[in-house]
């Protein structure tokens, strides 16, 4: 009797374990960096995850952002990095991630970025190149979407281009020398206003 009642709970377990996991939901700290999310129908640009204008309190309930990004905050400006989901771009071998950057004025979001940068110290050449790999390839893709930049301009050897949209908004595609440790560096923006002429951080 003993061992019958012992089976019994053995596979009532085994059930619940196995019924359990296949019923939870599956949370990845990784998130596909899709570029047809940057525009809404009324011809806006912002990131479809992070529409411009949310709160920060909003903001936390679509990413995990943990503190603001320090010495950078300044009156009524604020910069938060998210630390989860991280935002990949790429695939294989030649793949990189983001978070998702944040820029808030008077409590409003004004832009959203993601930083590309690769690392003077790889020996590998696909990985040293990175940033370029995907510089090649997302322009094109950029411009089918949304067709040719309104703008491109030359600051110093970086390359921006910027395409504009209603409601006074705009996407910014950069690419160029990195800083301190990165040796190149892709940062593309979604912003309103004057936010995307800032100085990139």
């Amino acid at each position: 009797m003993r061992r019958f009642l012992q089976g019994l709970l053995l596979l009532l377990l085994l059930s619940c374990v196995t019924g359990c996991s296949s019923s939870a939901p599956q949370s990845s700290p990784h998130k596909e960096l899709k570029l047809d999310s940057f525009q809404n129908e009324e011809g806006v640009f912002q990131f479809s995850e992070l529409p411009l204008g949310i709160s920060l309190e909003e903001a936390k309930e679509k990413v995990y952002i943990r503190y603001p990004f320090p010495g950078y905050s300044e009156g009524s400006w604020e910069f938060y990095n998210s630390t989860e989901p991280r935002y990949i771009y790429g695939e294989g071998k030649t793949f990189s991630t983001s978070s998702a950057q944040m820029e808030f004025d008077n409590g409003k979001l004004i832009r959203v970025r993601f930083k590309f940068t690769t690392d003077p110290d790889y020996e590998d050449p696909v990985i040293a190149q990175l940033t370029q790999t995907h510089y090649e390839d997302m322009m094109p893709k950029l411009e089918d979407l949304y067709g040719p930049p309104d703008s491109t301009e030359e600051e110093g050897k970086t390359v921006v281009h910027i395409w504009l949209g209603e409601e006074d908004t705009m996407l910014r595609l950069s690419h160029g020398p990195g800083k301190g440790r990165e040796a190149e560096s892709m940062i593309l923006s979604l912003a309103v206003g004057q936010a995307a002429d800032w100085k990139e951080i």
